[in-house]
């Protein structure tokens, strides 16, 4: 294929590339990443506020409550290590976005609530009419942050999974978020310590990076593809799943991320890629999975999310 143009950040348009074909797509504005966020907060305080309750009138239930993480200032984080990675998925089409989103929703499920599910991806394109193309695609993890909060997705043992938009299927979606946020505050890429800071709080994060014929053909080891980059080797914007960091990996440090090629690809599935490699992480965003153990006030979600549907009762 032709590589895209290289193209800023702030740019009107940018090129997201996911498993061989380009699409386009509009990043996230500072003024939408303050909006989300202040919601975001405010779901946050509220889950917080609850869960809070529930612990004290019934200790040792949660599951994250049990959890023993290390402090930001660690040399290494790696979520796989402790049990709270998902399953692979793999995608069909463009749609890393929508596959490494529900990866996210699908390991924040597992750190809250200990339940392994796989989750389908196939409803953000029924419901959205999302596809892997054209120049309405969202394109942003944003998009199926969204739709998880407000509609919700299914087991894909229930919905299947083709890649493609079709009509809806009469399937409850149950599976619900009840916050998601962007880790920067302002639009800039976010530093380190925001991201371990949002890996610690959050568990696995959704990031972008600069997708390369050497980051296809990765096999193992660090990689590390500094700049600039010959645009003749650049595909474009990919979506991938951060699960940790090694402060001792190469000359920098090193995060680890998820890819959604399948376990056929790198190290099963994953890549250790040096900081600032590929511009990894430039944007990144973090999902909160609804308990299992407590409900929300429906009253008060819904005046925070009025376009949502109910959330269900989960006891």
């Amino acid at each position: 294929m032709t590589a895209p143009r290289p193209i800023s950040f702030l740019a009107a348009i940018i090129l997201v590339f996911c498993f061989g074909r380009t699409i386009s797509a509009k990043p996230p504005t500072k003024p939408e990443i303050i909006e989300a966020n202040a919601r975001a907060a405010k779901l946050v305080a509220l889950d917080d506020e609850i869960r809070r309750q529930f612990a004290k009138e019934h200790p040792g239930v949660l599951p994250d409550g049990k959890l023993r993480l290390p402090k930001a200032d660690a040399p290494a984080l790696d979520w796989c290590n402790l049990n709270m990675v998902s399953d692979w998925h793999r995608q069909l089409s463009g749609d890393c976005w929508a596959n490494a989103s529900l990866e996210a929703l699908e390991c924040s499920n597992l750190i809250r609530n200990n339940r392994r599910f796989v989750l389908s991806p196939q409803p953000i394109l029924d419901h959205l009419k999302l596809g892997a193309s054209g120049p309405e695609m969202a394109g942003q993890p944003k998009t199926a942050y969204d739709f998880f909060l407000k509609q919700g997705t299914a087991r894909l043992a229930s919905y299947a999974y083709t890649g493609k938009p079709d009509e809806p299927k009469n399937v409850p979606l149950s599976f619900r978020a009840v916050a998601w946020g962007f880790v920067s505050p302002d639009g800039r890429a976010p530093t380190v310590d925001q991201l371990k800071g949002a890996l610690l709080r959050h568990g696995p994060l959704v990031v972008d990076l600069t997708s390369t014929d050497k980051f296809h053909a990765y096999r193992g080891g660090l990689f590390n593809e500094p700049g600039p980059i010959d645009k003749k080797v650049i595909h474009g914007k990919h979506v991938v799943l951060l699960v940790g960091w090694d402060d001792t990996r190469g000359e920098n440090g090193a995060w680890k991320i998820k890819n959604t090629w399948g376990p056929k690809w790198g190290e099963q599935g994953f890549m250790w890629i040096a900081r600032g490699s590929n511009s990894v992480g430039r944007i990144a965003e973090w999902v909160r999975a609804e308990s299992i153990h407590y409900n929300l006030p429906a009253d008060e979600f819904a005046a925070l999310v009025p376009d949502a549907k109910p959330l269900p009762l989960m006891r």
